[in-house]
Order: structure tokens, then C-alpha cells, then sequence
């Protein structure tokens, strides 16, 4: 219950007017039904009791003027409800999104967040998270105002006698009976359905998950494994017991629900038919009494249903509740002062990935100056890209300090702080946007700075190719008209987004890696250009790089082992040296 009401106040504060029109919808949607049984039952009883239709008029028009006025106001309120209950569930989603995206990044990537997300993955895929427990919280309410509704007609009416007690306690002990025995069948189901759910399944992963997309097809076609894979889900769906057994026992389920509801109808039939044989009823009272008891069962079972699947909805979203709820890591307030010259210092820094037990960066310590270009060189695993990681405070030091202008960087507001970083990841990404929406990452943007930086990155000749230059979109994911790109073109877009951004400090972590030589040498020559007063963090397994700065430093197993300038480095006989000679010999 109290996830189901944290969810209905969620919902509530997404949307103010959903739940309220929701309301109003299922009365408007219940009470025509029990007019039309009244209006039925008045007409007969008064031709029984010979009353003209003059005399009867007043009555008729008056329930019905107030059929159609419930029937109009039904109408608007079903309009809301069918317009905004999408949009709830647009903003729920946009909710979820700006959690992740608002999240610290260390967090994020945290192993305990991530089997939290893949939870949440795996509830979503029973249903439609919040809107399941909204459409069974709707259906659950229409039932109660029904039993309601029934109730005020029915109670009236009731005979009371020694009869009329032993069916009310007959039908409270059924009733009883029957809740226990439908909440362990909805908690087997879940049981059932979670087996199959959370086995692996090639189906749900090569068809409908996600799992295949254009670029794994040309590995498909090239290799032939179309068949390999057509087989594993032929045998995942043949072979999966689990999702027999769950449809299996959902059909007796079901069956045994439709039976009850049943049951417990034909038993008010009897009970009324019972009543008029002894006379305690009229004609009209007999029509009144047993559709409206008629209804209240139908209700009830109903209400009872959609309860049991509205807790099993609510306890299916208690991942994503809990996600919703994880504390955002605190941020400094500060802004950095203005500088001439900004200066970063990593003091005795040390970090390990959560769960990894190993020291990615031990004991670092170093200096980065705006204006200088540094090298940063090592073998894979070495801790280069930690490093920077570090430095843009996606990640934050296990243990020892990172300042900027001698102020730890964790005292500034993150935002104003990330201004003074332009990053080329290597693992950087693009976006089904426009091109000048992800070299601005903005909305808007101006061309001719657009332009300039796409030319200086090496992309100029294909952009003065694209028909609809910056409002191009890149890839084909939501326009047919998109353009697709090559990874070395990516490289170079990318390039040009760290250079449209213009601060203090570039960092580029393999730049060129997807570059052909020409377009290698090309970035190195200008260089100096487009870095020319900033400080520049360059990393990359082309040692041809170093020669363009001032100061290279080399890592080896988490720790700086070597620093100086390429002709020292060369001079001395350390990993510099080895490594330098081991590329340059395939040049000689």
C-alpha cells in the first residue's frame, strides 16, 4: 500500500488534472447504468399500479435530462484522461531520464546502480510500469463506486431475517476464501513469469530487445550467422518451459475467476428470486434489486482482480522508486575566479573503480598549466584515461586531492566548473541531432563559428558537401533524410565540438585514432593553431604526437614513472624510449 500510494502521489504531481478527471470519468462512466435500472424499475412498477404515462412523464424526463447531463460531463472528463494519461507517462519517462542524466557519474556507473537500472529493465518488461498501476487503479476505482452505487439502491431493499444473515455470512466467507486464494495465484503467476522473464532469452535480445541493429547486420551477412541465430531462437522458443507453465496456469486462473464471479451472480438471482416468493418485493423492486445486486458482484469481483494486479504493478516499480529516490552526490557552490592563466594540481591522488579491488591511479601527483601542452603516454590499462576522468570529475579521487588555482575542485559547482574542460573522449559520442546540434550541443548556434571549426578539424570538405550544412542530422535513427558518417568523419565532428566550446583547457584522449595518416598529419600541423593559449592534454598510442609538446609524462601501472620532453625521454632508458622505438621502426 505504500508504494501504491507513493505512485498515485507521483502520478498527482506529474499531472495535477489526471487523477481528478479520472475520477469524475469513472462516475460519469457507473451511474448511467444504475439509471437506467431506477427508470426501469419505476415504469414498471407504475404500469403495474396503473398510473398513466402523463403522471409518470416527470420522473422520466427528469432521470433522463440527468442521464444526459452525466453522459456529457462523461465525455469531457474522458477526453482528459485519454489525452493526458499519455502525457503522464511521457513525463514519467522524462523523469527517469533526468534522474540518470542528473545523476553523479560515478554513481551511475556504480555496479550497485547498475543492477538497480537492469531491475528496472526487467520490471518494465511485465508491463507498462506507472501506467499499469494507473489503469488498475482506474478500473479498481470504477468497481468501487459501483459497489457503492449498489450498496445505497440495495440496502434498502433487504428484507432482514434469519435467511437474508445466513446468505450475507455465506457470501462474506466465500468472499474471504476467494481473496487468499487469489493472491497466492497472482504471487505464483509473478513467480511463473518471473522464471522465464529473467532467464535468457535469445528471442527477446536478437528480435525485439535491441540486440540486432543495421551495423551488426553487415557481420551477420558477411560471416553467414543468420542461421546460428535463427536456430538459438527457434530452440529458446521451443524449449522454454517456464513460459508454458505460465500461460498454462494463468488459463486456470482465470478460469477460476470466471467461475466465481459467476457463482457469486447466480447466488443473488436465488437470493431475490427467494425474496419475491415471499412477497417482500414488488415487480420494479425485483428488477431493481437483482440488477443492481447483479452489478455488485460483477464489482466487487472485478474490484478484487484489478486490486490483486495493482499491488503486483506497484511491487514491479519499487526498483524504479528506488532509483528515483537515490541522493544526488553534492556539489560545490563556488564558481572560479577569472584567471590568466588557470592551473590544475593532482596531490598524492589515488583512485580505485568500485569492486575492482585494484588501484587504476596510485599516489599521483602532477601539475597542468593553462598554455602548456603535456603528452600523456603509457600502455593500455595504465590509467591515462582515469586520469582525465579525474579531471573532469566524472569519477572522484579514492584518496588525495585535485585543485584548481589551489581550491579543491569538489568546492565548485560542477557546471561552472566543466566550462573551463573541452573533451575529445575516445570513446566520445554523437547524436541522432543536426550537426550543428552536436557541435554547438545546443539547439542553436552560429554558422560561421560552426564553419570555422568543422574546417580547422578537417570536416570542412564534407560539410561544404551536405546539402542543408548544419541542419543536417546525423544517422538515419529518426529521419530517413540522415546522413550516415564515417568513424574517421565522427573523429572529426568531435573534434570540432571540443573546439566550438573555446575553453581554457582541451583535452583530447586519441583523437585521431580513427584517422587515416593524411588526416593524422594534418590535426598535428595545426595544432599549435587551435590550442594556441590554452593547455592542452593530449593522450594518444602514436608517439608521433609528443614531438608537438612541451612536456610528456608516462604512465605504467597507475603510477607517472618517466617525465620530461621527448628528446630527454629518448635520451633516458626507460618505457618512453621502448616504446618510441618499437613504433618508429615500422617508419625507418
Amino acid at each position: 500500500m505504500k508504494s501504491i500510494f507513493r505512485i498515485l502521489r507521483m502520478i498527482y504531481v506529474l499531472d495535477k488534472r489526471l487523477l481528478p478527471a479520472t475520477v469524475v470519468n469513472e462516475i460519469c462512466l457507473t451511474l448511467p447504468t444504475y439509471i437506467d435500472t431506477l427508470l426501469g424499475a419505476y415504469v414498471l412498477d407504475g404500469l403495474i399500479a396503473g398510473l398513466g404515462l402523463r403522471a409518470m412523464m416527470p420522473v422520466i424526463f427528469a432521470m433522463l435530462g440527468l442521464r444526459v447531463l452525466i453522459r456529457s460531463i462523461g465525455e469531457i472528463s474522458q477526453q482528459i484522461v485519454w489525452s493526458r494519461e499519455g502525457l503522464m507517462h511521457g513525463l514519467f519517462m522524462a523523469k527517469k531520464s533526468d534522474k540518470t542524466l542528473g545523476m553523479d557519474y560515478e554513481e551511475l556507473c556504480s555496479p550497485a546502480v547498475n543492477k538497480l537500472r537492469d531491475r528496472m529493465n526487467q520490471d518494465d518488461m511485465h508491463g507498462w510500469g506507472i501506467t499499469d498501476v494507473y489503469y488498475y487503479f482506474s478500473e479498481g476505482l470504477g468497481g468501487v463506486i459501483s459497489m457503492i452505487t449498489a450498496l445505497i439502491i440495495v440496502v434498502p431493499m433487504i428484507r432482514w431475517s434469519l435467511g437474508s444473515l445466513i446468505y450475507l455470512a455465506a457470501t462474506a466467507a466465500v468472499l474471504a476464501v476467494v481473496a487468499a486464494l487469489r493472491g497466492k495465484f497472482l504471487k505464483r503467476s509473478q513467480e511463473l513469469a518471473d522464471s522465464y522473464e529473467n532467464a535468457r532469452s535469445y528471442a527477446a535480445f536478437y528480435l525485439w530487445g535491441g540486440g540486432v541493429d543495421y551495423k551488426m547486420g553487415k557481420d551477420i551477412r558477411v560471416f553467414g550467422a543468420a542461421p546460428m541465430i535463427e536456430k538459438a531462437v527457434s530452440e529458446d522458443e521451443e524449449e522454454h518451459e517456464g513460459r508454458r507453465r505460465y500461460v498454462s496456469y494463468v488459463r486456470r486462473t482465470s478460469a477460476f475467476n470466471g467461475a466465481f464471479g459467476g457463482l457469486l451472480q447466480a447466488s443473488s438471482y436465488v437470493y431475490v428470486v427467494l425474496s419475491a416468493l415471499h412477497g417482500a418485493l414488488s415487480a420494479g423492486e425485483v428488477v431493481k434489486f437483482a440488477s443492481s445486486l447483479y452489478s455488485f458482484w460483477g464489482s466487487l469481483s472485478n474490484m478484487m482482480t484489478m486490486s490483486a494486479e495493482m499491488t503486483q504493478a506497484s511491487k514491479r516499480m519499487e526498483d524504479t522508486l528506488e532509483f528515483l529516490a537515490l541522493p544526488e552526490k553534492p556539489g560545490g557552490t563556488r564558481s572560479p575566479e577569472a584567471a590568466e592563466k588557470y592551473s590544475f594540481e593532482f596531490r598524492n591522488v589515488s583512485f580505485t573503480y568500485p569492486g575492482s579491488g585494484r588501484d587504476a591511479l596510485k599516489n599521483v601527483s602532477c601539475q597542468l598549466t593553462q598554455g602548456e601542452r603535456v603528452a600523456i603516454v603509457g600502455l593500455n590499462g595504465s590509467g591515462k584515461t582515469t586520469f582525465i576522468k579525474l579531471l573532469c570529475r566524472l569519477y572522484h579521487p579514492t584518496e588525495g586531492e585535485i585543485l584548481l588555482n589551489g581550491v579543491n575542485i569538489e568546492e565548485y559547482d560542477f557546471d561552472e566548473y566543466i566550462r573551463l574542460l573541452s573533451v575529445v573522449f575516445q570513446d566520445f559520442s554523437l547524436f541522432s541531432f543536426r550537426l550543428g546540434e552536436n557541435v554547438a550541443s545546443a539547439e542553436s548556434w552560429d554558422e560561421d563559428k560552426l564553419r570555422s571549426v568543422l574546417k580547422t578539424s578537417g570536416f570542412g570538405e564534407r560539410f561544404d558537401a551536405l546539402e542543408k550544412g548544419g541542419e543536417t542530422v546525423l544517422y538515419k535513427n529518426f529521419e530517413e533524410d540522415g546522413v550516415d558518417i564515417s568513424g574517421g568523419e565522427a573523429q572529426k565532428i568531435a573534434l570540432a565540438r571540443a573546439l566550438y566550446k573555446d575553453a581554457p583547457f582541451m583535452i583530447l584522449d586519441e583523437p585521431t585514432a580513427a584517422l587515416d595518416p593524411v588526416a593524422e598529419y594534418e590535426i598535428y600541423s595545426r595544432f599549435n593553431g587551435f590550442t594556441g593559449g590554452k593547455g592542452a592534454i593530449y593522450i594518444s598510442h602514436r608517439l608521433s604526437s609528443c614531438v608537438f609538446c612541451d612536456r610528456i609524462m608516462v604512465f605504467d601501472s597507475g603510477h607517472i614513472v618517466q617525465r620530461g620532453t621527448h628528446a630527454e625521454l629518448l635520451a633516458e632508458s626507460g618505457l618512453y624510449a621502448e616504446l618510441w622505438e618499437a613504433q618508429a621502426q615500422y617508419y625507418k
